[in-house]
């Protein structure tokens, strides 16, 4: 019986325990709402995609395409440049896409054609240098 009275008359004097018990009661209160926040920070397409207008599908399945044509040979570039099975050069380009998707904003989204153009005169020589290989540098 004194262990338990002195056990409360401890949490009820100790400023630390009361701090503690003050500043988790802020924090359950501020719960959902911080949530909330932070889930529109994370994944913003949570929150545009209910508002996408369908007038737009056109145009975003075209890029789409456009953003895949460019993708398939600059994963399978890279695989090769890399010396790896083309299927994992597929998934490097692929998965960043989808990320972005689920996580980010369109106003970046130029980075797919800056990628390629660095790539394809580096992939291209390297094609050379494999097909004709008494052009090598010792």
């Amino acid at each position: 019986m004194k262990f338990a009275k002195l056990v409360s008359d401890t949490i009820a004097t100790d400023h630390t325990i009361q701090a503690f018990r003050r500043h988790s009661a802020k924090a359950a209160r501020a719960l959902p709402s911080a949530s909330v926040n932070y889930l529109a920070e994370k994944a913003p397409v949570i929150f545009w995609l209910p508002k996408y207008n369908p007038r737009w599908a056109f145009n975003d399945i075209l890029a789409g395409i456009t953003v895949g044509a460019l993708l398939i040979p600059q994963g399978l570039a890279y695989a090769k440049i890399a010396t790896i099975p083309g299927e994992f050069g597929l998934m490097s380009s692929f998965l960043p896409g989808l990320i972005y998707f689920i996580m980010g904003t369109s106003k970046g989204m130029y980075l797919f054609r800056r990628q390629y153009r660095r790539l394809a005169p580096l992939t291209r020589i390297q094609i050379c240098l494999l097909d004709q290989p008494h052009l090598w540098v010792s």
